[in-house]
């Protein structure tokens, strides 16, 4: 059910219930996300100060990122529904939130990307979570295969929920010349001063695709209905969602494709969600990471990760102590010495054990000054 694979630069876990909490995490010097096995997400990034681009479905105060939480039906998260239109059968990869019985399941978290194969019904969805070293946003590549010896014809609905992000106004639409959902709120205030002091903040998560969606919904609620989310309305009756917008309500990235599959194809996309100042920068950033090859990107944040595994190698007859010695703790306390754990105000032990550890992992970053 659990192994390491890869020699050890990766674990795979096959049944999504065995460890409904266990999850992996990204990160690089400006933001972190931790994917659970199920679906279910947590991220935030510096604005300077730590924010969240993906919110709870209420007011919630900032806190330390927390990797032993529970998560709920309405948690933040990044979902893709695949519907079989002529069976009407739905499933959702990761796991969540439809919860169906897969045929097959294997989460895969790597020293520098997640990934995830599902399969069920015939159709294999295979996903990947990749970040870039220095900008704030999540890249995601999906590729769905028809596994069978005839035609299939599917709905692909990614949905990636924004969650409450003001009081004061919150909202999205669909941006046609982006082709990007957009959802903007106002970081709420109370006195005058601190309107001037909010306004360079990232008031604004998208959610972009590498090609133009037939269909989409930027309403949560219209998406959701009354059949919940482990079964919207909007995708019951082999229905379409409606092109609506989020008006003082909470918004969600969603989009829908028809696919009609010949026997053993496959059909890859990609998609960018993130925080962004304006337009101009969503334009910046899906010019970057949705048009040409990811092999770059790629390799740059691999060589980032590594840099900070550390010299000490261990070889004893426990071959999984070994793997985590050599790859896993070293990943967990380079993520702590050198984002401060993405914090401006550390706990002073915290602060020194980091320090300590950074030590075995970069000594140089941790010098005395001559």
């Amino acid at each position: 059910m659990t192994s390491f694979i890869e020699s050890g630069q990766r674990f795979r876990l096959n049944d999504p219930t065995l460890a409904p909490n266990a999850a992996s995490y990204l990160w690089n010097r400006k933001m972190m996300i931790q994917m659970s096995a199920r679906g279910y997400a947590v991220s935030q990034y510096m604005d300077p100060e730590p924010r969240k681009y993906a919110h709870v479905p209420t007011i919630a105060a900032q806190t330390f990122m927390q990797p032993e939480q529970d998560y709920f039906p309405h948690h933040p998260g990044r979902f893709f529904y695949i519907r079989d239109n002529e069976t009407g059968d739905l499933f959702s990869a990761p796991y969540e939130p439809v919860r169906a019985r897969l045929d097959y399941f294997s989460f895969e978290p790597g020293v520098s990307d997640i990934r995830w194969v599902i399969e069920k019904g015939g159709v294999r969805v295979e996903l990947r979570l990749d970040l870039p070293v220095e900008d704030v946003t999540e890249i995601w590549t999906v590729r769905v295969t028809n596994l069978t010896d005839w035609q299939k014809s599917l709905s692909f609905v990614p949905f990636f929920p924004v969650g409450y992000s003001s009081w004061m106004n919150r909202g999205g639409h669909f941006d046609a010349g982006l082709n990007a959902i957009v959802c903007t709120s106002v970081t709420p205030y109370q006195k005058v001063d601190q309107y001037f002091k909010n306004k360079h903040l990232k008031d604004i998560t998208f959610f972009a695709a590498d090609r133009k969606p037939d269909w989409f919904e930027v309403a949560q609620v219209a998406f959701e209905g009354e059949g919940g989310l482990h079964n919207p309305t909007a995708l019951q009756d082999g229905g379409h969602l409606r092109g609506g917008d989020a008006s003082y309500e909470n918004p969600a990235g969603i989009m829908q494709w028809d696919l009609a599959l010949a026997a053993g194809a496959s059909e890859e996309f990609r998609f960018v969600f993130g925080p962004a100042f304006d337009e101009a920068e969503i334009a910046t950033l899906t010019e970057k990471y949705l048009k040409g090859t990811l092999e770059t990107t790629r390799r740059d944040y691999d060589s980032y990760i590594r840099s900070g595994l550390g010299n000490l190698e261990l070889h004893s007859p426990d071959e999984d102590l070994n793997h985590f010695v050599n790859y896993w703790l070293p990943r967990q306390v380079y993520y702590h010495g050198d984002t401060n754990r993405l914090t401006t105000d550390p706990q002073t032990r915290n602060y020194l054990q980091d320090g300590l550890g950074m030590i075995f992992i970069a000594p140089e970053k941790h010098a005395a000054p001559s």
